[in-house]
């Protein structure tokens, strides 16, 4: 079963979102701000990461280190996909 991470700090959003996929047949894990999401990842394998680009605390260390994976991915994130959204 595919794994998905959402990181996303609006509650009703990700409880959407997470439904739809659940629904849908994906193992999916919440993550409501960036301070605790490296941890998860050194622990968890994922496939896909949807990642709020307007993520409260924006300057987190996940963010910062997420926001660089189109160059070169931390050994954690090499077979994860990474989808950036931006709802309003």
């Amino acid at each position: 079963m595919n794994k998905i991470l959402i990181i996303e700090d609006d509650l009703e959003i990700n409880a959407l979102l997470a439904d739809f996929l659940k629904e849908k047949g994906y193992a999916v894990h919440c993550q409501y701000d960036g301070l605790h999401v490296l941890d998860f990842l050194n622990k968890e394998k994922i496939d896909l990461i949807i990642l709020d680009i307007m993520l409260t605390g924006s300057e987190s260390p996940a963010k910062r280190r997420m926001g660089k994976c189109r160059c070169r991915q931390p050994p954690h994130l090499q077979k994860s996909r990474i989808l950036r959204t931006m709802f309003r």
